[in-house]
C-alpha cells in the first residue's frame, strides 16, 4: 500500500525514513570511531583495494537505482509546480549532490568499521556475518535489535522505491493495459520469494548481471556531465554498448575457462576494468558517426 501513490511514497521516504536511516547509521559509525573494536591491520594480501572496492560496489546498485529513481523524482518536482526545465534540473541537481555527500559519508564510515575489524576475523567471512559481528561488538546485547532496525529501514526504503519504479516501467511498457497497482502487488509478491533465497545466493546470482550492466550505467553517468558538448546520441549508445559487450564476453570466457591475451593486455584488465578504454574509444569514434535522420 505504501507504493500505490508514488508521490506520497517519495515524500515519506525523503522526510522520514531515509533521514532516520541516515541518523541510525551515523550513530553506529560515530560509535565505531569513538570506541574502535580493534586496530586496523596492515593489508598485505591485496594491492588493489580501491579498484576491487569499485568493482564490488556494483552490488550496491547505487548508480542503477539513481538512474531509475531519477525518473520518479523529476515527475514529483514537476508535480510540485516546477515545470521549467532549468529550475527542475537545478533542484534535482542540488538534491543529488546532497544525497551523494550523505552516501559518501556512510560508505567511508562503514569502510572504517570494516577496517577496524580486519584483524579480528578471517578474510573470507561472509558480508552479512561480518556486519552482524561488528554491530554486536559495538553495541553488545542491543546489537541485534539495532541491526534489525538498520536492515528494515535500508531494505524498506530501497525496496519500496524499486517496486514503484519497476511497476511503473512495465505498466508503461504494456501501454497501461496492466495497471500500476496490479504490478506493484505482483512485484512485491515476487520479491518476497526472492528475499528468502539468502543474501549470499542473491549476490552470487546478481553479480554477473550487474557486472555487465553496471559499467554501461557508469559510462552514461560520466558522459552526461559533458552532455552540452555531445551533439550526437551515438556517443552514448556506442560507449554504453561497448562496455556491456566487453564485460559480457569477458564473463563468458571466464566461465568457459578461456583466456585471451588480448583482453588481458587491456589497461586495468587485472582490476576488472578492461571495458574502460574500449568504451572511451567507442565514444570518440561515435562522435564522428552521424546518427540516422528520422524519416
Amino acid at each position: 500500500f505504501f507504493t500505490f501513490k508514488p508521490t506520497v511514497m517519495i515524500e515519506n521516504l525523503g522526510r522520514v525514513l531515509t533521514p532516520l536511516l541516515f541518523v541510525v547509521l551515523m550513530f553506529l559509525i560515530i560509535k565505531g570511531f569513538v570506541t574502535p573494536i580493534g586496530e586496523i591491520a596492515q593489508n598485505s594480501a591485496n594491492e588493489n583495494l580501491f579498484l576491487d572496492g569499485l568493482v564490488m560496489g556494483y552490488q550496491t546498485l547505487d548508480v542503477l537505482a539513481a538512474l531509475a529513481f531519477g525518473i520518479i523524482i523529476i515527475k514529483i518536482v514537476k508535480a510540485k509546480g516546477y515545470n521549467d526545465t532549468k529550475t527542475s534540473f537545478k533542484i534535482v541537481g542540488y538534491a543529488s549532490i546532497l544525497a551523494a555527500f550523505g552516501i559518501m559519508i556512510v560508505y567511508f564510515g562503514l569502510s572504517y568499521l570494516g577496517a577496524t575489524a580486519s584483524g579480528l576475523f578471517e578474510q573470507n567471512i561472509a558480508k552479512a556475518v561480518l556486519l552482524n559481528k561488528i554491530i554486536n561488538i559495538l553495541l553488545g546485547d542491543y546489537g541485534n535489535i539495532f541491526l534489525g532496525i538498520i536492515v528494515f529501514l535500508a531494505c524498506f526504503t530501497t525496496g519500496a522505491a524499486l517496486v514503484s519504479v519497476t511497476a511503473e516501467y512495465f505498466s508503461k511498457l504494456s501501454n497501461r493495459k496492466i495497471s500500476y497497482k496490479t504490478l506493484v502487488v505482483v512485484v512485491t509478491i515476487f520479491s518476497i520469494f526472492v528475499t528468502n533465497i539468502g543474501l549470499e545466493q542473491i549476490i552470487s546470482f546478481a553479480g554477473p548481471i550487474l557486472g555487465i550492466v553496471y559499467p554501461a550505467a557508469i559510462v552514461l553517468v560520466i558522459l552526461i556531465f559533458f552532455d552540452k558538448y555531445i551533439k550526437n546520441d551515438n556517443v552514448y549508445k556506442f560507449a554504453a554498448f561497448t562496455a556491456m559487450i566487453f564485460c559480457f564476453v569477458e564473463m563468458v570466457l571466464a566461465r568457459l575457462g578461456i583466456n585471451l591475451e588480448f583482453l588481458k593486455s587491456l589497461p586495468l584488465a587485472n582490476e576488472g576494468l578492461s571495458w574502460l578504454f574500449p568504451a572511451i574509444f567507442a565514444a570518440l569514434l561515435a562522435y564522428f558517426i552521424k546518427p540516422k535522420r528520422k524519416a
